[in-house]
């Protein structure tokens, strides 16, 4: 309910989500991942100990592959973990 129509969201992994923005950049990136750390926030989802996300994203470039868009997006969700969790990191590379 917190992205967009046009966005695909599905689960990667054991915990892990991933969402497929097409149509975007760096700021809507952003703002989605702010969105949705505001939503877990103020939701307590019926659990007696503090829910936390860690969010990582990035954009694709014209010579990335599937594999490589998802190596810098787990980059960058490595980054928020590190940094205590409950935050969002972005691996933006410049255009080529």
């Amino acid at each position: 309910h917190n992205v967009r129509e046009i966005d695909v969201a599905g689960r990667r992994g054991g915990e892990e989500f991933i969402i497929i923005s097409s149509n975007t950049n760096q700021d809507n990136i952003r703002v989605i991942a702010n969105k949705l750390l505001s939503e877990v926030r103020k939701n307590d989802f019926g659990l007696p100990e503090k829910v936390t996300i860690s969010i990582g994203g990035t954009i694709g470039q014209h010579d990335d592959t599937e594999l490589s868009i998802i190596n810098k997006a787990d980059q960058a969700l490595y980054e928020s973990k590190y940094c205590g969790k409950n935050t969002a990191s972005f691996e933006f590379t410049k255009p080529r």
